[in-house]
């Protein structure tokens, strides 16, 4: 009896362990020093249904490599049917959920346009129809655009970059029109496109890389470019305005380290509020990026580099930022700050709240 009783326990265990069934990993629980009870050594997705007080790895995978085995490029959650999700991957391709985050299938595309090795820089979705979305990849030497109606069942090229090694590093639906489009490229160039990708122009061109691109509700076109910080644009691209002294704050470049720009998010209740994660540290502006202010994030300037940033999508009093090892949430405004571990040794790259419930995240890591 205890021979088989052994037997039952030890097969439940290799089941858990063979379907990468939700570990449940504790941080600190809101309290700075503490260590993880569990820490996971490889890459791939966390997620958390309390602010982050607790955190569970996203690994069970129905189709596909393990997930976890890949750094983790982008997440996206579709805003209607909380359901989809996208997960993009440094060298495993796109990786899909239709149950939150529960289990990941690898996209597998019936058209062979996108590749299972392809690396996957930027992930648009449609606000009104979760199945079509496009994606930024760089596969076969180009950087590509390419589109699904699908949900991802089969993909369209939309562009490729005219030079090998030059790769598409951000791909934008305007807020303001599903069909127009912008994406950002290595080789300096920002480029619209009003027909859904079809056709494309130049708005852009500079002499470096563009790392991130976002459009306010308001229309303002914002720009992530290398060695520049944060330029904007009030007219589609025939002007690009660097950031400023005002009244509500200083220009980018008052803050060393704030022109390395790792993440940039706009607040869903209010566009004129931008949050930078910079080498400096967190930067808000509360004009639509004309002049920062630095929030007293309890890490200090330039010690710790913040790779990303989430917003409560009800509630922009509440912030939840990520930098080290960890997630700083604040439920003030950036006045006051609880400190989170999250258990893994790699990099925060990339965060997202889920839009129907501010206590879920999931966080991408990677090196």
């Amino acid at each position: 009896m205890q021979t088989a009783f052994k037997i039952i326990i030890i097969s439940v265990i290799i089941a858990i362990a063979s379907y990468g069934v939700g570990l449940v990993l504790k941080g600190n629980g809101g309290h700075s020093g503490g260590n993880s009870k569990t820490t996971v050594s490889g890459s791939g997705i966390l997620y958390s249904e309390d602010s982050g007080d607790t955190w569970m790895q996203r690994a069970n995978v129905v189709s596909g490599q393990n997930i976890s085995k890949y750094n983790i490029t982008e997440i996206a959650i579709h805003p209607v049917n909380t359901d989809i999700i996208f997960a993009g991957t440094d060298s495993g391709g796109l990786y899909r959920s239709k149950d939150a985050s529960s289990s990941w299938e690898a996209v597998s595309d019936k058209n062979n346009i996108l590749l299972p090795r392809s690396m996957v820089r930027a992930i648009a979705l449609d606000r009104e129809d979760p199945k079509r979305f496009f994606i930024a990849v760089f596969q076969d030497s180009k950087g590509r655009i390419l589109r699904s109606e699908d949900q991802g069942e089969s993909f369209q090229e939309m562009y490729f970059t005219s030079k090998d090694k030059i790769g598409v590093n951000d791909v934008v639906l305007s807020p303001l029109n599903k069909n127009q489009i912008f994406i950002g490229t290595d080789d300096g160039l920002i480029l619209e496109s009003s027909d859904g990708g079809f056709s494309w122009r130049t708005i852009g061109r500079f002499t470096s890389p563009i790392h991130k691109l976002a459009q306010t509700s308001g229309g303002v076109l914002l720009a992530v470019v290398k060695n520049k910080g944060l330029l904007r644009s009030n007219d589609l691209g025939a002007n690009w305005l660097e950031s400023q002294d005002t009244p509500n704050g200083k220009r980018l470049q008052s803050f060393s380290g704030a022109n390395s720009i790792e993440y940039m998010v706009i607040d869903p209740q209010n566009a004129a509020n931008i949050y930078l994660g910079t080498a400096y540290g967190l930067l808000r502006s509360i004009d639509g990026g004309i002049s920062f202010t630095a929030p007293p994030l309890v890490i200090p300037p330039q010690s710790l580099p913040v790779m990303s940033i989430g917003i409560d999508p009800h509630n922009s009093n509440t912030i939840f930022v990520g930098a080290g090892q960890a997630v700083y949430r604040s439920e003030d405004g950036g006045e006051h700050w609880s400190v989170h571990a999250v258990p893994t040794n790699k990099r925060l790259r990339v965060m997202s709240v889920f839009p129907n419930s501010s206590n879920k995240i999931l966080i991408g890591v990677g090196k």
